[in-house]
């Protein structure tokens, strides 16, 4: 991949956090002992033109039709053996393996539960004033007093 994104980051992109995002992460998403060794080998360079009468799904109409993508798959491996080369699938029905997930992944939703934690309102522990408190006499209704007698006075309007 030339320019954008160097290996690494391409990997993380196209299969570790999809992983992640499903809950199939460490067991899908990469290379190590015990994982299911899903590798797909493609060529950056060669483009194909997605189009229904192509695809290999067997319906009537894709959403893609006439898209034209940049990379395809040369090679798939799937637990370790080769079920694509070349355009043929060299694979039969059913030999795919139930992956059974668990909801609400972690990456998806662990700040999600940080930021409830973080708004939940808290009580916040005090001693008690021990100080003077000043008494104040409430003594009603304040007095206005009456207007002047050579304030000039307006009649009210609609607006007040």
């Amino acid at each position: 991949v030339g320019g954008k994104m160097d290996e690494n980051r391409f990997v993380a992109v196209t299969s570790s956090n999809a992983a992640k995002l499903h809950n199939l992460y460490p067991r899908k998403g990469r290379i190590i002992p015990g994982a299911d060794a899903d590798v797909v080998v493609w060529d950056p360079e060669a483009t194909k033109t997605i189009s229904a009468s192509t695809q290999v799904q067997g319906g009537d109409i894709n959403l893609y039709e006439n898209m034209r993508c940049h990379g395809v798959p040369l090679v798939t491996i799937s637990r370790g053996r080769v079920v694509y080369e070349n355009g043929v699938f060299m694979c039969a029905e059913g030999t795919g393996k139930f992956c059974p997930l668990r909801s609400f992944p972690d990456i998806a939703y662990k700040k999600l539960v940080q930021r409830e934690k973080s708004l939940k309102l808290r009580g916040v522990d005090r001693t008690p004033y021990l100080g003077d408190v000043a008494v104040v006499v409430h003594a009603g209704k304040k007095e206005t007093g009456t207007p002047l007698a050579d304030t000039p006075t307006r009649p009210a309007t609609r607006h007040g």
